[in-house]
């Protein structure tokens, strides 16, 4: 039976770098003790946020986002003596990791407003703005200017070219959300819960692509006596991201705090929406305020049932199921615009705005109604 060719099929033979500790050695060490420090902080952030759990449709998708943290470094650390598996580690924090991105897109929705429903609403009364600019241009002179055929292009669809570009469809999309939404989402600091979980996934791919170019054969790093395959290719990449997984947990504590939820109080529809008020204070307390309604439990939930709450995916998947159909329905309108022109000379134009200020007002009215 054919097998493929593994380059980490080889054991761990080095010569002490000082007393009777290895490199390989030296760097489970490292990758441990950078490991507890993130696990720790995280697992401290996570326990906060369950213990003040006022606001379930918020922060159970908090704490998926800060969990990101131990299950990068478990694996990672894991990696180091276990080399030979450790592409079978690196997709589970793959695999966790477009959780997270669904996740944070949800994060920003429910921002907006706390029922998805209305968040759909929301969006179809808003004229999207341009795509960013990569997308724009890939679309001016790739999609528009097809004169050229790639010769044996197949060879170039890669594993890693596939998740580099799916990598990239994610962030851009992230990227054209932030820019609609940056204004009315600003008291939600969501710049700075974009960059704690950005970072850890462009560090880490960055650092692959590094590292796997200078571990090739005849690359700039080679093995040597004191210095072994695994420990260059596995060992040193994992153990830095080990490293930067602890500093990012020191970041998230800052990026998704738990204290404005103890201070929670539930919001009367009487009271002008949490974005409005942003803008005129920063006041911190009216940072997670719901826009139209009081839906959020104004008191704690218990930690045990905060644990299962979490846990459930059936938000992700419910999400991912309306997304379809919001998107087919949103084409089945495209294909029947031209009745909006006979309806405009009847007097029933359409109400569409550039404005997401303005569509949260108009919402606002609407749901007074």
């Amino acid at each position: 039976m054919a097998k493929c060719d593994n380059p980490l099929g080889v054991g761990v033979h080095e010569k002490p770098l000082f007393r009777n500790m290895t490199a390989h050695e030296l760097l489970i060490t490292i990758a441990t003790a950078s490991s507890i420090i993130a696990i720790s902080l995280s697992l401290y952030l996570v326990y906060r946020h369950l213990t003040n759990y006022t606001q379930p449709k918020l922060q159970k998708l908090i704490i998926r986002i800060v969990l990101m943290v131990p299950i990068y470094t478990i694996c990672c650390t894991l990696s180091i003596p276990f080399y030979e598996s450790s592409v079978y580690l690196g997709a589970i924090y793959e695999f966790y990791e477009s959780l997270v991105i669904a996740s944070f897109f949800l994060l920003l929705c429910r921002y907006l407003h706390t029922d998805l429903h209305s968040v759909r609403q929301l969006f179809s009364i808003v004229e999207p703005q341009p795509w960013v600019l990569p997308v724009r241009m890939f679309r001016k002179y790739v999609l528009r200017r097809k004169t050229t055929n790639t010769p044996n292009g197949s060879k170039y669809f890669s594993i890693q070219v596939i998740e580099i570009i799916s990598l990239i469809i994610g962030m851009i999309c992230l990227l054209q959300f932030y820019k609609q939404t940056k204004l009315e989402l600003a008291v939600h600091r969501p710049l700075l819960k974009f960059v704690a979980i950005k970072l850890v996934v462009f560090l880490f791919y960055v650092q692959s692509f590094i590292f796997s170019h200078l571990t090739k054969k005849g690359g700039a790093m080679s093995p040597t006596d004191k210095i072994s395959y695994p420990s260059l290719a596995v060992g040193i990449p994992k153990t830095v991201l080990c490293f930067e997984m602890a500093l990012v947990s020191m970041l998230h504590l800052y990026a998704y705090p738990y204290d404005v939820f103890q201070t929670y109080k539930a919001v009367d529809n009487s009271e002008e929406n949490g974005i409005r008020e942003s803008r005129n204070g920063d006041d911190e307390a009216m940072e997670l305020s719901p826009q139209e309604d009081s839906v959020m439990l104004p008191r704690k939930m218990h930690w045990t049932r905060a644990i299962i709450h979490v846990l459930s995916f059936k938000d992700l998947w419910r999400a991912l199921l309306h997304s379809y159909h919001s998107v087919v329905d949103h084409r089945r309108k495209r294909t029947t615009a031209q009745h909006s022109a006979t309806n405009s000379e009847q007097g029933v134009e359409p109400f569409v705005t550039t404005s997401l200020a303005e569509a949260l007002d108009v919402m606002k009215r609407r749901n007074n109604n």
